[in-house]
Order: C-alpha cells, then structure tokens, then sequence
C-alpha cells in the first residue's frame, strides 16, 4: 500500500477497507463538495494489492472534508486518481492541496514508484480544471464519453514523478 494514516497540524487522514470507504461515501448523493476527479475506465489493469481508499478529517471538527480513490498499474507504472473531492464547506482552504501532496510524497517514497499520476476531469468542472492545473498536472489528451448521465468532453490530466521515467498514452 502506498499511502498510509497519517497527520498534519490540520488533517488527520484514514486509509480505509474499500468496503468501509464505500459505506462512508454514499451519502454523499445530498452532500454538495467538488468531485475534482473520476475515472472508471483504467480499474481494469488496476493492482488492487496497491489501491488507496482514504477519507480526510480536519483536526478538531467532527466529520471529512475529503477523500481519494486511486490506484496503480503496474504494467505502465503509473497511479490513477480515480475519485478526489473536498467538500464545499471545506474548499479553497488547501484541504485538497495538503492531501494531494502527501499522496504525492508516499508514491515518490514507495519501494517501486510510479512514473506518473493520472486524472480525467470533465470539461465542465471549471474548480477541478483549476485545483489540477495549480498542482502541476497538465493536460494530454481530450475524449467524449459519457459518464453516468452526462455526456461531456473529458479531459485526462498528467503529473510526471520520476525523471528518468516517462509515460505517454498514446
């Protein structure tokens, strides 16, 4: 596992069972918050002994502010950030930058490190265009699917972790 508990001054983050991840999730159908990233199309090749399921909780205030979903491909070396998002009431406050860095900090850490990160933002979603463009990752390639019941433009996202390592898609 690449990611594991850990605490700032501000964020105390929990590495979860998928199970329990999910059970703690669902009720964010009436809960407003920035889903700055989801992809289910890359799960298939998806390691599932390196998955990170986490939910993070400032430090003194009952309740997330946020959580990830992600997971590596060994055969590309690369990580996907399948879902990341911080609540409304819990946005602009860099919530969402500190737990992105510390993910961040573990893969670059990690015994075999992926080469790359990897997002796919809808086109629409001008905050999670903005959050990853601030943190470094940049744009590689645009598609048109339809995810859930939107049918939109997506745009994939990259972050380059290792220099000597370099991962395109196409």
């Amino acid at each position: 596992m690449f990611l594991t508990n850990f605490q700032t001054e501000r964020l105390y983050v929990e590495c979860v069972h998928k199970d329990q991840y999910e059970h703690i999730i669902q009720p964010l159908k009436g809960i407003p918050y920035y889903h700055f990233a989801f992809a289910r199309h890359a799960m298939e090749e998806a390691d599932t002994r390196h998955c990170i399921h986490a939910l993070a909780y400032p430090i003194g205030i009952q309740g997330w502010a946020g959580f990830i979903k992600g997971f590596y491909l060994p055969s590309k070396k690369i990580f996907w950030i399948q879902t990341f998002g911080i609540r409304l009431e819990w946005s602009r406050q860099g919530y969402g930058t500190e737990l992105l860095q510390h993910l961040i900090l573990a893969l670059t850490q990690a015994s075999h490190p992926p080469s790359a990160l990897f997002i796919s933002v809808l086109n629409e979603n001008g905050p999670g265009i903005h959050f990853w463009e601030k943190n470094g990752f940049t744009p590689v390639r645009t598609v048109h699917k339809q995810i859930y019941h939107i049918q939109d433009a997506i745009t994939i996202y990259q972050k380059q972790l290792l220099e000597k390592d370099t991962f395109s898609l196409s």
